[in-house]
């Protein structure tokens, strides 16, 4: 399953459409959130602060038109480790973006799709964010060679996980790049269940 995480403010409005009390849609902006959802299939989980009251959310279906399956969890902490928590729950998501004008995403940066508040969401990321969520397409591509080393890339990503988390001592790598190496390990997690799914190969010839 694609998954989008879906912020409001910031994204399907901007300074020029936000009322007196923060509400507020851009009719243009929700037309390109729909482009996403069209072209890539995906489902949306709402992440904003807009689920916790329902009025938002009748908003949302009932004005706006979008459909969501799902809201985040609220632990009030970052918007990062909410979707961790829905992500923890739901674990048959193959690929997702998040869509969110702030950067509280912690390890899951690298699924950000950072908006700018003054415009909301482009039509340049909404082509970011498509080619991310149809990747998995490249990937089942990717799957057809019959010569992957299985053990090589569990060695590579054990590898990885060390240098992320040393046994010994701390790690000296700076927040970006270990951001960066947790998006390159979840890939090969991404890899390693897509070939299991796949009945190509056994869960002990990919994970032992």
């Amino acid at each position: 399953m694609k998954v989008i995480f879906l912020d409001i403010d910031g994204v399907l409005n901007n300074y020029d459409t936000l009322g007196p009390l923060g509400l507020g849609w851009e009719p243009s902006l929700v037309k390109i959130l729909k482009r996403i959802v069209k072209e890539t299939e995906a489902k949306i989980v709402l992440s904003s602060a807009w689920r916790i009251l329902k009025n938002n959310c009748r908003i949302i279906t009932d004005d706006m038109k979008i459909g969501f399956i799902d809201k985040t969890p609220q632990d009030f902490k970052t918007r990062g480790s909410e979707i961790q928590g829905w992500l923890d729950n739901n674990p048959r998501v193959d690929r997702f973006v998040i869509l969110d004008d702030a950067s509280d995403m912690e390890h899951l940066m690298p699924h950000l799709l950072q908006t700018d508040g003054e415009f909301g969401l482009t039509d340049e990321i909404a082509d970011e964010a498509i080619k991310r969520l149809n990747r998995l397409t490249m990937l089942n591509k990717f799957l057809i060679d019959d010569n992957i080393d299985w053990s090589l890339l569990r060695k590579q990503k054990l590898s990885l996980l060390e240098i992320i988390a040393p046994r010994y001592g701390e790690s000296e790598l700076s927040v970006e790049v270990e951001n960066h190496l947790s998006g390159i390990i979840g890939l090969i997690d991404n890899v390693q269940d897509s070939a299991v799914e796949s009945g190509k190969w056994t869960e002990k010839e990919v994970f032992d």
